[in-house]
């Protein structure tokens, strides 16, 4: 960004609206926080990563019930062609920017297919839509669960960003822990949201396996934490934080969500 700060990063949550009861606080605290976005600077052009709950389950990564939704892909797979259509009309893939990152990340490999199902973008979409207007973007969809990767995914975003003249977004997504009560989820939840505060990505790693924590996001989550530690974040702020008892009332099994920059 012209200013030298780091660009603004984004955790957010990958299930629909009416799960979860805060969606668009992170973009609102965004708009109106110069600190994270200069004044009169909206981002023109973002990388998304969004959740890996996994086109193939994680290995040894967590007992809890993990399903493999989305069986194909590849295991770092972008989508630098064409756009995606929601209610507010088309939002364009961004060729310049998936090229630079192919380039700083060569594990990084074209495959539409592992979008055709992806769910979390369809909901943040449109709130960039309406808080920015015009913009690019590039989904990125990890279905890879080890560190060395996701790390290399983040050392090669935070490349790509830094090179951009425009002011950019880099958003990832993510649920908290999923099917377990709710005393039991806001737990197992704050240890992860320390690590993740901490800017530490091993840390939250480590956490996840350690404390058997079905977070479903941990790697765009990584590689999010990773690029932004590239690219001199020195602090991390939690905007909200909700599970979806709060809006469905279901305190037996549950995911949750949470806001940070």
């Amino acid at each position: 960004m012209g200013d030298h700060r780091p660009p603004p990063s984004l955790t957010h949550p990958e299930s629909g609206f009416t799960i979860f009861s805060c969606p668009a606080n992170r973009y609102g605290s965004l708009r109106s926080k110069a600190g994270f976005i200069p004044r009169g600077s909206k981002p023109s052009r973002g990388i998304w990563i969004p959740t890996s709950p996994a086109r193939r389950t994680p290995p040894a990564l967590s007992s809890a019930p993990w399903v493999a939704w989305f069986p194909t892909g590849a295991p770092l797979a972008m989508m630098s062609e064409g756009a995606w259509l929601t209610p507010l009309g088309e939002a364009a893939v961004d060729a310049e920017l998936g090229r630079a990152l192919r380039k700083a990340c060569p594990l990084v490999s074209e495959d539409s297919a592992a979008h055709a199902e992806e769910h979390s973008l369809e909901v943040q979409l449109p709130f960039l839509q309406r808080w920015v207007g015009g913009f690019t973007f590039l989904p990125v969809s990890i279905g890879v669960g080890g560190y060395a990767a996701l790390e290399s995914l983040g050392r090669g975003v935070a490349q790509t960003v830094a090179a951009q003249a425009e002011p950019s977004l880099i958003i990832a997504s993510s649920d908290m822990n999923h099917y377990e009560a709710d005393g039991i989820t806001r737990v197992k939840d704050r240890k992860a949201i320390d690590r993740i505060l901490a800017l530490d990505p091993q840390g939250l790693y480590d956490v996840l396996r350690r404390e058997d924590i079905s977070m479903c996001g941990y790697g765009p989550t990584v590689a999010l934490l990773t690029a932004a530690k590239e690219l001199g974040a020195k602090f991390a702020e939690l905007v909200k934080y909700a599970t979806s008892a709060d809006t469905g009332g279901d305190r037996a099994a549950l995911p949750s969500d949470f806001r940070r920059p």
